[in-house]
């Protein structure tokens, strides 16, 4: 793997990353965001060959992706506080639903109901990519890059030219906060420039090599690219130096979810990771969300709330970027329908090994993550009803990456036996 650009000017690294998306892609080529096309003919191979595990978890996806063509559209949320939030993260998901059960089954079905979703935002949700609130627009991007690339073969030229300058706007935005020394997801909030910074870098690599960007408009795309990826970097480094995050596991999921499909979209968009996967700490941040986790329930801490986190598919998608093991809690925890983990989703899916169900895999009882002060204990994996306690002595870092901040007075506790916290 190459290192990570940091030596080089900002300049030459979106070059380069440009230019071997264009070596990858030379008739622009499609889809190429979080997989290729390789990714859901494997599944498809997957469905007939695989393992009862897997081809249940696939027949489960489109189950659902039936489930979802049937619901009304998602409205946008009228609530104050949320925003456009939570309407943006429920289209996403529908998104990735539909558009995932149209590549694999080539069912116009979905791709159908993915389009009424998309041209409802297009034509309900007022001018969402100038709404001020970075998480929506941003989540809302993810949702259209993910849609344009995937049904790119089947989106009309128009279909396509909307959806390319409703991407556009919203990057054209991230442009001002790039441009300013102190906008807030360009330098602080740490799960939330994660998320943002991914919208804008999928938002470019799905839509960097349309015909119809003037010269002016393809420099704004290019460089808002340069920008999230070198902006990424100094976020991710919250993994160092031994893989906890330490503003808990909720913000983990959250901060994760956005950067592994960040990466995944470096790799199969230019076929190069550039060095993101030698990241300190990020090949092992996979154990995290599992020793965080006590046979009762998650341990929360810093400013989450005491609703259950559950281990979700990051696990998988880390697992076959790094180690089975990981991979291998995960694919447990499905087939014995563990509470704690989050039902299967398409990310388990397209990142499934078989070697994930093998049950050989042995971690330790106790770890301590010094840096970000947490640490947690149990007497037994195997035993559900065994004591766990998870500690957390130095609140989360409120607006920054580059240090830890020790407060004594605030301390996070949990204890769990016999099945209760």
């Amino acid at each position: 793997m190459s290192k990570v650009f940091l030596n080089k000017s900002k300049k030459d690294d979106i070059n380069e990353i440009f230019a071997d998306l264009t070596k990858k892609h030379p008739f622009n080529d499609h889809p190429r965001i979080i997989t290729d096309s390789y990714g859901f003919e494997r599944i498809r191979s997957l469905r007939q060959k695989g393992t009862s595990t897997i081809k249940g978890m696939i027949n489960n996806f489109v189950s659902e992706a039936d489930n979802v063509s049937l619901l009304p559209l998602t409205l946008k949320s009228d609530r104050f506080y949320e925003g456009m939030l939570f309407s943006a993260r429920e289209v996403m998901r529908r998104m990735i639903i539909l558009c995932g059960a149209y590549r694999l089954t080539l069912d116009k079905k979905y791709a159908d109901k993915a389009w009424k979703e998309a041209q409802n935002v297009l034509e309900n949700y007022g001018d969402w990519c100038k709404s001020g609130k970075l998480l929506d627009q941003n989540e809302m991007t993810t949702a259209f890059a993910i849609a344009f690339d995937w049904l790119y073969n089947y989106l009309s030229e128009n279909q396509k030219i909307l959806m390319c300058a409703a991407i556009y706007k919203t990057i054209s935005y991230a442009e001002k906060v790039y441009s300013d020394a102190n906008g807030r997801w360009n330098t602080k909030a740490a799960n939330v420039g994660v998320i943002c910074n991914s919208g804008v870098m999928l938002g470019a690599l799905a839509v960097a090599d349309e015909a119809l960007w003037t010269h002016e408009e393809k420099n704004t795309i290019i460089y808002c690219a340069r920008e999230s990826f070198h902006s990424m970097l100094g976020y991710v480094n919250c993994y160092a130096p031994d893989s906890a995050w330490s503003e808990g596991l909720r913000y983990w999921q959250a901060a994760t979810k956005s950067f592994v499909k960040f990466v995944t979209s470096v790799i199969s968009a230019c076929g190069k990771d550039y060095g993101l996967l030698t990241l300190e700490g990020f090949d092992k941040t996979g154990f995290f969300a599992a020793f965080m986790s006590g046979p009762a329930g998650s341990f929360c801490f810093g400013d989450t709330d005491r609703k259950e986190t559950l281990i979700n598919s990051n696990l998988s998608l880390l697992g076959y970027l790094f180690s089975d093991d990981i991979g291998k809690i995960r694919i447990t925890g499905i087939k014995s329908a563990d509470p704690l983990h989050a039902p299967p989703d398409l990310i388990d899916i397209l990142f499934y090994k078989p070697e994930f169900e093998k049950t050989d895999i042995s971690l330790p009882t106790d770890k301590c993550y010094e840096k970000a002060g947490i640490a947690s204990m149990r007497r037994s994996w195997a035993d559900k009803n065994s004591a766990f306690i998870g500690y957390s002595y130095f609140i989360w870092q409120m607006l920054t990456c580059a240090e830890i901040i020790p407060a004594p007075d605030c301390k996070s506790v949990i204890l769990s036996k016999n099945g209760k916290k």
